[in-house]
């Protein structure tokens, strides 16, 4: 039966585990097992059946954790477990394996889930609100999908979130301290290349330490959001394409930990550009193009390894880039 394409064994009364050869039809690619009593764990060779594009399980008698060969599926389109793996797993990464559909309400199932890697697919649909469910959560990535709608004000239940990477897809909306501001031991936040308005108390002093943080094709407001300075120990920063109009404040460049990335571009930023700190990282990146920046150049850090300060209305000597 090596050229067996669909399989459908759904709404019987087997009762045993689910049999080691069943894995090693390579070919399968529709398989449903759903509303059984099939039993036991999952083997790890769940990950031969590599050209398996959907994946029915629902409704049986299965425990313990999904294996991480199920990586290796990555023509899968559909995957159904609810009603049948238990809540031991704590990791979750499908990222890249073409994955379509919506986010649904199953998620809450995996009460015990540390990370989830959804990254590189084709899901769609909102963010659900049952997401907040799995209050062990610490790495989020949902990023380069379709998903869509706002971002809930449930993710802010997520108190043990540090990973939180939503960027490019097409969220859009509102994006305020209910959202955010509940979230303690979060040190990455990539949200680019959406949609969202950023709208916070001009006091606001946010509960984290964030290291990374991607706000790109945002409307942050004109001014630079004074709350970025409490995040002494920022290394990453893009706010690039964000619509501020303002002067960049001296206290940008006064974080403990030395920037290595910094995009300011394609914003309205005007004014002379303050002296690029010696303290930078090695090999750091520094776009301030597409601004409305004069003034003579800056000293610049040695360690700065690509810098573009293209499309601005600066003039003078070019000696800071020489010395």
């Amino acid at each position: 039966m090596t050229s067996l394409r669909h399989l459908d064994l759904s709404n019987n009364l087997f009762n045993s585990s689910i049999p080691e050869s069943l894995y090693s039809l390579d070919s399968l690619q529709f398989l449903n097992l759903g509303s059984n009593k099939f039993r036991g764990k999952l083997s790890s060779a769940i990950g031969n059946m590599t050209s398996a594009i959907d994946l029915d399980l629902s409704d049986n008698e299965l425990e313990g954790p999904i294996p991480i060969t199920m990586g290796n599926l990555c023509n899968l389109k559909s995957i159904v477990f609810s009603g049948c793996v238990s809540n031991q797993l704590d990791k979750l990464d499908l990222s890249g394996c073409h994955l379509s559909g919506q986010l649904t309400n199953q998620l809450r199932n995996f009460k015990s889930l540390k990370e989830l890697h959804l990254s590189r697919n084709s899901v769609s649909g909102p963010i659900p609100i049952s997401i907040a469910e799995l209050s062990s959560l610490r790495v989020l990535e949902l990023d380069q999908n379709q998903l869509k709608g706002q971002l809930p004000r449930s993710i802010n239940e997520l108190t043990n979130l540090e990973i939180h990477d939503i960027s490019t897809n097409l969220l859009e909306g509102v994006v305020s301290e209910t959202h955010i501001g509940n979230l303690p031991k979060l040190k990455v936040f990539q949200a680019s290349k959406n949609s969202f308005v950023l709208r916070v108390s001009p006091d606001w002093i946010p509960p984290f330490e964030l290291e990374l943080l991607g706000l790109r094709s945002w409307n942050v407001g004109l001014m630079f959001p004074l709350w970025l300075h409490s995040q002494k120990h920022l290394r990453d920063l893009d706010i690039s394409g964000s619509r501020i109009t303002d002067s960049i404040p001296d206290w940008l460049w006064n974080f403990s930990s030395p920037f290595q990335y910094l995009n300011l571009s394609h914003n309205q930023i005007h004014g002379q550009i303050p002296g690029i700190p010696w303290a930078m990282s090695v090999d750091s990146v520094v776009d301030l193009s597409f601004n409305l920046l004069s003034g003579p150049l800056p000293q610049i850090s040695p360690n700065v390894f690509f810098l573009d300060m293209s499309n601005n209305n600066l003039s003078g000597s070019l000696s800071p880039l020489l010395c």
